[in-house]
C-alpha cells in the first residue's frame, strides 16, 4: 500500500540490445507514459523505443499515478543493469517533491525540490558548512555544500541500444 502522486523520469546511458526484451518487458509494466495523461507506452520493438526518444537521446516518460511517486520496478531494473536515470517527484502529502539520481558506479542519491524542481538544501547540511567557514575551513564547506545539490554528478548520458562487446560501436536512440 502507499500514497501515488506525480512522477516522470528521464532515462540515459548503454542499454546491451541482449536486455532489450528484458527492458521492454519491464517498461510495459510501470504503465509509463509519453506525456501527462496519456495511454501507457508499452513498445514491443526497438524501433517503437526509438521513436519515443527526446531530442537530447533520451527516454523521458512521466505519470500522474505513481506509487509513492517512483517507477519502482524500473528503477530497480535500471540501477541493477547499470543504466542512468533522474526521477522528480511531486511532493503529496507530508512528503516533499524530490529529485533522484543514479548513475552507473555510484550510489542512488536524493535531493529535496520545491515544485518548480528547484533543489532545496537542508538546515542540517548549511549548519556544518557555516562551523566549518567558523573552523577556517572554507574548503570543507565548499565540500559539503557542493555534495548537498546535484551539479557534482556526472551528465546523464544520452540512451544508446548496442551489443554487449565494449569493442562495438552502440547505437544511438536518436534516429541518424
Amino acid at each position: 500500500m502507499g500514497d501515488y502522486y506525480s512522477g516522470s523520469i528521464t532515462i540515459g546511458g548503454r542499454l546491451p540490445a541482449a536486455r532489450l526484451d528484458e527492458f521492454l518487458k519491464t517498461l510495459g509494466t510501470q504503465e509509463v507514459t509519453l506525456d501527462w495523461g496519456e495511454t501507457p507506452f508499452r513498445p514491443t520493438s526497438e524501433s517503437q523505443l526509438r521513436e519515443a526518444h527526446t531530442e537530447e537521446g533520451y527516454l523521458h516518460f512521466k505519470n500522474d499515478d505513481l506509487r509513492n511517486g517512483c517507477y519502482e520496478n524500473l528503477e530497480e531494473w535500471l540501477m541493477t543493469h547499470h543504466l542512468g536515470f533522474i526521477r522528480r517527484s511531486s511532493s503529496y502529502g507530508e512528503y516533499p517533491a524530490e529529485e533522484v539520481h543514479f548513475r552507473k558506479g555510484m550510489a542512488l542519491r536524493s535531493y529535496a525540490t520545491d515544485e518548480n524542481g528547484q533543489t532545496l538544501i537542508h538546515q542540517h547540511r548549511v549548519d556544518r558548512a557555516c562551523r566549518a567557514l567558523e573552523r577556517g575551513r572554507p574548503d570543507l564547506a565548499y565540500r559539503l555544500l557542493c555534495k548537498a545539490i546535484p551539479t557534482h554528478l556526472p551528465p546523464l548520458p544520452p540512451l544508446t541500444i548496442g551489443l554487449g562487446s565494449r569493442h562495438q560501436q552502440a547505437a544511438p536512440v536518436a534516429a541518424a
